[in-house]
């Protein structure tokens, strides 16, 4: 399929080069990026029999998007989204209206899938891109980015992708440089990654939950057919107590040599320790990247969690400066905690908040969703409380800008009648009474 990069620049070679960039992320080749395609070839490259030019014919390398070959790519890069998205609507009313809930949740004739197919930000559905790698989804999006660009060009690409059917209950989160999915019942993840040097097989497949690897396996080539079989038997994995009934096992860490840590947990009910499993860098990073986050300066510790001979990652994904704009709408505190294993929380009344990049930036430095929870929230069955509980217990908040200049974009469920974010300090001048606080 031929996709498009829509870019800034003042020449054919400066959108050329802009435009691989972008095609460079897409196939997974930039740092921290996640393959959509498997490779791509612009329309330079002569030295090719089966893609490009040998497959498509001859396209501009670049265009200007006002002239006459920049409106016809991109009409066509258009007008292939829009059929792409209409295509799979269908298939998702379609699927509403003859399947039941319980037949859509097992995937029945892959309707889950066209659910993603229809939401998704970057895949096969989507033919035109942004400068920074981001799946123009909508007419307003596009016609947006149109007005607001002086020198705006179009470079196309010839990308392959190889369409693998979905696993039920895992989510494919990267194809290069490995493989790895998510499991949408219980969180864990699993990857299929090359093996260091030290270890037998050339490539390791691994199931990991909260960390600790529950099943592994060594493959001389990667191995993706296997390793996905190995998925497709486990839909569910968990990691239980094999001693007694407990699931909430307690995961710890500590440091090794070279490229890997040892993991191990334990039971608090039976006191059964499990033998240490080691944990690769890949695997490691995989959970870094997802899960743990500075939540600021201030930073605790469970002691029934993390010893003092424990060691312990912190990836610093959002700056110092978004907490300190940040604010908890069931309390109207200001300062969060981040607990590890566990997540971040407010420190005035223990509500959860969680922090997602979102995929439409609108050329905002930094787009942030922040998901707060009530399930762990102090004192809310106190009718004295200076609280105010969440719309079935969860809200959501877009927050856009950067340091200094950030802003709310908009809140989920929209506040009204029924319910109100509490503002910043709304509790600051009320007392509360003994008989609450001391319930936390």
């Amino acid at each position: 399929m031929v996709i498009y990069a829509l870019v800034e620049a003042s020449t054919e070679n400066e959108a050329l080069a802009a435009g691989k960039t972008v095609f460079n992320r897409l196939v997974g080749a930039e740092p921290h990026s996640c393959a959509v395609f498997d490779y791509f070839v612009t329309f330079d490259e002569e030295d090719t029999s089966v893609a490009g030019k040998a497959r498509w014919g001859e396209l501009p390398t670049a265009a200007p998007v006002d002239s006459d070959d920049g409106r016809d790519l991109l009409d066509r890069g258009w007008e292939a989204t829009k059929e792409e998205f209409e295509r799979n609507l269908e298939r998702v009313k379609k699927a509403i209206d003859e399947f039941s809930d319980e037949e859509i949740m097992r995937d029945e004739d892959l309707a889950r899938h066209a659910f993603h197919q229809v939401g998704a930000y970057d895949d096969p559905t989507i033919f035109l891109y942004t400068e920074h790698g981001t799946g123009i989804r909508h007419r307003g999006q596009l016609d947006r980015l149109l007005e607001e660009s002086e020198e705006l060009w179009i470079v196309p690409a010839d990308v392959h992708f190889w369409i693998m059917p979905p696993i039920t209950d895992w989510r494919r989160e990267s194809r290069s440089p490995m493989l790895a999915y998510r499991n949408t019942e219980t969180g864990a993840r699993a990857v299929l990654h090359q093996a260091p040097e030290s270890y037998r097989y050339k490539w390791r497949g691994a199931i990991l939950v909260d960390g600790y690897p529950i099943w592994s396996r060594g493959y001389e080539t990667k191995e993706e057919t296997a390793f996905r079989d190995a998925l497709r038997e486990r839909p569910a994995p968990e990691l239980n107590c094999p001693e007694c009934p407990n699931d909430d096992v307690l995961v710890g860490e500590k440091t090794a040599d070279g490229a890997k840590v040892q993991r191990w947990y334990d039971c608090p009910d039976c006191g059964y320790e499990a033998p240490s499993r080691i944990v690769y860098g890949p695997e490691r990073w995989e959970r870094t990247q997802a899960g743990c986050f500075s939540a600021g300066p201030e930073r605790v510790t469970r002691s029934n969690r993390v010893g003092p001979t424990m060691s312990l990652e912190v990836l610093d994904r959002h700056s110092k400066a978004l907490f300190e704009f940040l604010w908890c709408p069931v309390c109207g505190q200001e300062v969060f905690t981040h607990i590890p294993f566990e997540g971040v929380f407010c420190k005035n009344c223990n509500t959860q908040v969680v922090l997602r990049e979102s995929r439409e930036n609108r050329g905002y430095e930094e787009t942030v969703l922040a998901c707060f929870d009530t399930d762990s929230t102090w004192n809310l069955h106190v009718d004295e409380k200076l609280r105010r509980d969440l719309p079935d217990g969860s809200a959501r908040v877009k927050i856009l800008g950067g340091p200094g200049a950030y802003e709310v974009d908009w809140w989920s469920p929209e506040p009204g009648e029924d319910w109100e974010p509490v503002e910043r300090g709304e509790f600051d001048d009320v007392e509360e009474s003994d008989e609450v606080s001391h319930l936390a």
